[in-house]
């Protein structure tokens, strides 16, 4: 059994906005034997060699995330990254490559699919065959830009309510002050609200 120890500082900042987690994730055996041979000088690694069926799936997973100047990402990035990683298909990857270059346009002008390239139309060879699985570094390139794609569709879809909220803010007769705290209130308990839908929200 191995344990391991986390801790966090925030340093001289008020709040903390980084996270980080510690996971074993359930991966599929013959990815990681792929992902071996293909290393250089390859490994030779055979499931069978690491014990009672179901230990040759398990992989510990590290990850820490920096919040960049708010804790909204880091911990989206904290609670949904692993099952991602878990998750991902190989018949998702033309849909994410073609979303990612419309949504960062120039900076992904020359862009081929990156670690992805394999799976990509423009693969020089032919398309690995149905279940052959991914590399390890495939499935965490494919995650990283599904979990983009979530949080970008979170944004709009966010943005798009809050626009409509607006509309609708409560104008009080109160004295100025009032009237602006009264709203400032009412709009960040909206918020908040809104916060707590879009954690349950699904996002395909």
């Amino acid at each position: 059994m191995h344990r391991h120890v986390c801790c966090q500082e925030r340093a001289n900042d008020r709040y903390q906005e980084d996270a980080l987690s510690v996971h074993t994730l359930s991966l599929l055996p013959h990815e990681l034997q792929l992902t071996l041979s293909r290393q250089k000088p390859p490994h030779d690694w055979k499931p069978e060699s690491s014990g009672p069926s179901g230990l040759a799936e398990q992989v510990s997973f590290f990850g820490i995330y920096d919040g960049h100047g708010g804790s909204k990402v880091s911990n989206y990035l904290k609670d949904n990254l692993p099952a991602l990683i878990e998750g991902v298909q190989p018949e998702e990857i033309g849909k994410l490559i073609d979303w990612t270059m419309n949504q960062h346009k120039g900076y992904y002008k020359r862009w081929r699919g990156g670690g992805l390239h394999r799976w990509s139309k423009w693969a020089h060879a032919l398309p690995p065959e149905e279940g052959s699985g991914m590399t390890l570094e495939e499935r965490l390139t494919l995650a990283f830009l599904k979990v983009s794609y979530q949080l970008s569709a979170i944004k709009r879809w966010k943005g798009a309510d809050i626009r409509r909220i607006k509309q609708f803010l409560p104008i009080s007769k109160n004295p100025r002050g009032q009237a602006r705290q009264g709203r400032s209130l009412y709009f960040n308990r909206l918020m908040n609200r809104l916060n707590h839908i879009s954690q349950r929200r699904s996002y395909t």
